[in-house]
């Protein structure tokens, strides 16, 4: 029995959190935004309650919750401002989760890539 243990994740995740250089990014509208280290978890789950299938399109409700947690929904309205469109939002979501899933070049020296 562990008694008295106390397991300190917050310390944990803190020490283990990689340098900011090496962090996921994007570039929108000439914005450059520093992903989260790991997709959040919030997306998997809300993936998983509604049953989504990988292989069809997300509906617009799971859309708009997925890109929030992924970019912030400052960020997101910001985007939508400057005149965001639902095609590109859908390229930005998808191309954004397939980097997350390891479809992205991470060797790429580049940061001009184009998500092509």
């Amino acid at each position: 029995m562990a008694k008295g243990k106390l397991l300190d994740f917050d310390q944990f995740w803190a020490e283990t959190q990689p340098d900011e250089a090496d962090l996921p990014r994007v570039r929108v509208f000439g914005e450059e935004v520093t992903l989260p280290a790991s997709i959040p978890a919030i997306v998997v789950i809300r993936y998983l309650r509604q049953g989504v299938d990988e292989d069809e399109p997300i509906g617009g409700d799971t859309l708009v919750q997925v890109a929030d947690a992924l970019f912030g929904r400052e960020t997101l309205d910001r985007w939508l401002n400057q005149g965001l469109t639902i095609t590109q939002l859908g390229d930005l979501v998808s191309r954004t989760l397939n980097l997350y899933m390891g479809g992205g070049d991470e060797d790429a020296e580049s940061d001009d890539e184009n998500p092509t």
